[in-house]
């Protein structure tokens, strides 16, 4: 009996220690060169629908946990971007406004050029 609680432990040990992992691949903070592309997703009854908005005005410097004043679209609409998770892939980043599940419907930010922020590693 003991070892099988031995085993749960080891279990859970190393499934704490994968999530561990998976958050240390998003970034805390970047620097951006001030533009994006604005992806907003609206989830109806049977169906979702996603547009985007180019050249969308951003900080130098996002941080997980800001919220992005934001305006965009041909009819200008104010928006407070909230940032839960910030993806690196290579030189560029994904902001999301959702800490988890799936980004394919999710609000996000594009950046095609991104880097560590200053004072961060």
């Amino acid at each position: 009996m003991f070892t099988a609680f031995r085993r749960a432990g080891s279990i859970v040990a190393m499934l704490m220690l994968a999530a561990t992992a998976q958050a240390a691949d998003g970034a805390g903070a970047i620097a951006t060169d001030g533009s994006g592309t604005l992806t907003m997703c609206r989830s109806w009854l049977l169906f979702h629908s996603c547009q985007d908005y180019n050249n969308i005005v951003l900080p130098t410097q996002i941080a997980v946990g800001d919220k992005l004043p934001l305006n965009f679209g041909s009819n200008p609409k104010d928006y407070e971007f909230p940032v839960a998770r910030i993806v690196r892939d290579g030189v560029s980043c994904t902001v999301l406004s959702d800490a988890a599940g799936p980004s394919e419907h999710a609000n996000k930010i594009e950046i095609a050029s991104c880097r560590d922020a200053p004072g961060t590693h």
